[in-house]
């Protein structure tokens, strides 16, 4: 918890921005928020979402802060393309079963061509 304090003060003196200016978001007195900062109030992830937002980062870039969470959900034309061979030996009639698994109904179409 100590660590995310010192986030959450460090990034928002970085921003620019008053304890009374996040305490105004957050709809607190200063002091209270004063209170927050400095870890002699409890600190709830709800206030942490919602200081976060004010200062316009995620939650996990606030908590993991100065190193920034980098989403899974990348594009796939950005990533290098691998190709991959698998070779498996099967049975003609689990092969079918196989081939009807990975290409659906059209499996016979697409090995036929």
């Amino acid at each position: 918890m100590e660590s995310i304090l010192k986030n959450i003060k460090e990034i928002r003196i970085q921003k620019g921005l008053s304890q009374e200016f996040v305490a105004e978001k957050l709809n607190l007195a200063a002091s209270t928020y004063n209170l927050i900062e400095n870890g002699k109030r409890k600190l709830y992830y709800y206030t942490i979402l919602q200081i976060a937002n004010i200062f316009e980062i995620s939650a996990v870039d606030l908590i993991t802060w100065p190193e920034k969470y980098v989403s899974t959900n990348i594009e796939i034309d950005n990533l290098d393309k691998v190709k991959a061979s698998i070779t498996i030996e099967l049975d003609q009639h689990k092969k079918d079963q196989v081939l009807k698994l990975v290409f659906g109904k059209n499996s016979l179409e697409i090995f036929n061509k």
